[in-house]
């Protein structure tokens, strides 16, 4: 559980500080955000060839499929394939129309993001522990409802501000 959750700090820590820096960077020399990516992707490579993570292999017996005979757990992928397509308009549309219908600079974006990670970096593990005994329909539900509502929201910015309320609710 504690690597786990240190892995997750990690992950956010870099959604938090990611973005911002490569607004900047977008603001200044697009394809300097390209260099820096490719940059730390090859570093990245590195470090894994030199420590690569201690993997645990499944059953001598291979790979088993039961999954795809639990009805309900089909259901849930069925009802998260929606639920992603819109969760992933922030990597398609969102920077889009903040760029075009609401001029907002490229930096922009990457300060929503910035904001989207800090809060989950302030209060991830907090309202992992307050609904961890919440039926897990609830919590997928409030999810998907308010992943909604924030992109519904979005329908009505025009100011940055607006995006970045928008972004404390999804």
């Amino acid at each position: 559980r504690c690597a786990y959750a240190v892995h997750r700090l990690a992950i956010n820590l870099g959604f938090a500080m990611g973005p911002a820096l490569g607004g900047w960077l977008a603001d200044r020399w697009f394809p300097g955000l390209f260099l820096v990516n490719a940059t730390t992707s090859l570093l990245a490579a590195a470090v894994l060839l030199r420590f690569p993570p201690h993997v645990m292999v499944g059953h001598d017996s291979g790979p088993t499929f039961t999954a795809l005979r639990d009805q309900r757990f089909l259901w849930f992928l069925l009802a998260a394939v929606p639920v992603a397509a819109v969760f992933f308009q922030h990597e398609g549309a969102l920077p889009v129309h903040m760029d075009e219908n609401l001029q907002l600079r490229k930096s922009s974006y990457g300060w929503m993001f910035t904001l989207n990670g800090i809060l989950i970096v302030l209060f991830e593990v907090r309202l992992n522990l307050v609904t961890a005994r919440w039926p897990a329909r609830v919590t997928l539900w409030l999810g998907a409802t308010l992943l909604g509502l924030g992109f519904a929201g979005v329908a009505a910015c025009s100011q940055a501000w607006h995006i970045f309320m928008t972004v404390i609710v999804w």
